[in-house]
């Protein structure tokens, strides 16, 4: 069952989040410290931030078989504006932005816990281990191994 979400928004821990989302010279040349900062439109804005605490809020984003279409019927919008919204405000597509938070996770898990990689990349939502490998390499240039030896030592 899709849970609808009831947060007011804007809250400070998503603005500084998506704040990190940014290029980091952009945040700082813009200024992104407060809602009206954050790129896009205030619709879109709203709309991204409801999005960012459906998906972080018991942590929706990890769900092997998450979809637009349960997105949408959550936030109460269409595909299109779902889709312009995050495009507007990260500069991402959803999907980009599913696998950010994917990966975000992913390495605090490394850095945190003993668990097998393999395992990792489940919990964190990937049904492929070898997907899960490729956008880590992409993201962090290594692979999740050499990830959790270095920052052990």
């Amino acid at each position: 069952m899709i849970k609808p979400i009831k947060k007011t928004f804007p809250d400070r821990a998503s603005i500084d989040f998506v704040a990190n989302l940014l290029d980091p010279y952009d945040a700082v040349n813009t200024g992104v410290s407060e809602y009206a900062d954050l790129p896009g439109d205030r619709n879109q804005r709203e709309l991204f931030l409801r999005l960012h605490v459906y998906l972080v809020e018991d942590k929706n984003f990890t769900r092997m078989k998450i979809n637009a279409s349960e997105l949408v019927t959550a936030l109460s919008t269409n595909r299109t504006y779902l889709f312009e919204a995050v495009k507007a405000v990260t500069g991402k597509t959803l999907q980009q932005y599913i696998n950010h938070l994917r990966q975000e996770e992913a390495r605090q898990l490394l850095e945190t816990t003993d668990e097998l990689i393999e395992a990792i990349a489940a919990i964190c939502g990937y049904n492929s281990v070898r997907t899960f490998y490729r956008l880590f390499r992409q993201t962090y240039h290594m692979s999740p191994a050499v990830y959790r030896k270095t920052v052990s030592e």
